[in-house]
């Protein structure tokens, strides 16, 4: 949980600074938000699998079929990255707030379809909640 949270706080502020930032040339900025979650997160799992926490393995040896996945991955979220952004630089905040609750949507279903989640009426609560004040922050 508390990944999660780390996660989630690291993301707002990624959107703040992306706002902070936009004067700064694309390229720059792309650089550093790619070398910086590439960094933040290689030392967390580092340091995770290093204290022995259960569940949190260290790679296997480089085999072609984890590493071109892992490549096209990467390359994958480079994409998804320049094109959050290109919009988050443009967009004002509370518009970039509506699109970006998407990503709970999507992270909702997928957890569901991986079988690593389950719907029930109290995520949909909280779903419901977090969509509605998003969608609140729109009128203000």
């Amino acid at each position: 949980e508390w990944l999660g949270v780390l996660g989630g706080f690291s993301f707002a502020l990624n959107n703040v600074m992306l706002r902070r930032e936009a004067r700064r040339p694309e390229s720059a900025r792309a650089l550093a938000m790619f070398l910086g979650g590439a960094v933040v997160s290689a030392c967390i799992a580092l340091g995770l699998s290093q204290s022995g926490v259960q569940g949190v393995p260290l790679p296997p040896a480089p085999a072609a079929g984890w590493v071109l996945g892992g490549l096209a991955m990467g390359a994958f979220f480079l994409v998804s990255n320049l094109a959050l952004q290109y919009g988050a630089a443009r967009l004002p905040a509370n518009v970039t707030a509506v699109v970006m609750i998407t990503e709970v949507l999507f992270a909702s279903v997928s957890a569901v379809l991986l079988g690593a989640g389950t719907v029930t009426p109290t995520l949909l609560a909280g779903g419901a909640l977090i969509v509605g004040a998003t969608l609140l922050s729109t009128r203000a």
